[in-house]
């Protein structure tokens, strides 16, 4: 009985490990991956910031939206079978 109590265990603990052809190629993809990240991070980086356009956000003054909004009041209707009627 102690045999294949050692035996179970054993099968259990090689099941739970990857061969070893995928661990390489798991190693080499997120290899891959966190290099692609810091290449991509250093060219965000390095662009200029565009610069305001101050022409379109005079089109959403205070002034010019107060045509486009009707109200900023909330008047709640409650359904008729709600608890709140």
């Amino acid at each position: 009985m102690d045999v294949m109590t050692e035996e179970r265990d054993l099968n259990h603990q090689k099941g739970r490990r990857l061969p070893p052809a995928w661990q390489v190629l798991l190693l080499i993809v997120l290899f891959t991956a966190i290099c692609a990240g810091f290449l991509l991070a250093d060219e965000t980086d390095s662009q200029k910031p565009e610069k305001a356009n101050w022409q379109l956000a005079e089109n959403w003054t205070p002034d010019k939206t107060h045509d486009l909004m009707f109200s900023t009041s909330v008047i709640p209707n409650w359904l008729p079978d709600g608890d709140r009627s």
